[in-house]
């Protein structure tokens, strides 16, 4: 098979329709457009760390505001942004700021219902 036949079949398998997009509009190829998502799963899983703690000093409510503030913020940022860099900035302040629904929810889940009663129940509709 052919170099060229072989990246367009991975570019099939692997590309969703929104990487194409992205590819188009930022004239990158498809691992720097990869980079969008694995940069927010990154930052998203490592922001836990942080939040989690900021959650038990502050409190839950106070953290979920801040948090969804973030991810605003990030949404606006992401629909101006002018150019990849900034683009992918935007991305990783979203996996920043959408990082609480992740990890405070079971939480709240926790505080909220008993071990014997609802737990398993709530945990499974809400996350």
């Amino acid at each position: 098979m052919p170099i060229c036949e072989s990246s367009m079949l991975e570019l099939e398998l692997t590309a969703s329709d929104l990487n194409l997009v992205d590819m188009e509009e930022w004239h990158k190829g498809l691992r720097s457009v990869a980079l969008l998502t694995g940069a927010t799963v990154l930052a998203l899983g490592y922001a836990n760390f942080i939040i989690i703690p900021c959650s038990d000093i502050f409190g839950r409510r106070v953290v979920l505001l801040v948090c969804a503030a973030i991810s605003l913020g990030s949404y606006i940022w992401q629909a101006v942004a002018t150019s990849y860099s900034s683009f992918l900035g935007a991305r990783i302040l979203n996996g920043i700021g959408a990082a609480s629904n992740e990890s405070i929810m079971t939480v709240v889940i926790a505080d909220i219902c008993w071990l014997t009663s609802c737990r398993h129940r709530s945990a499974g509709l809400i996350c």
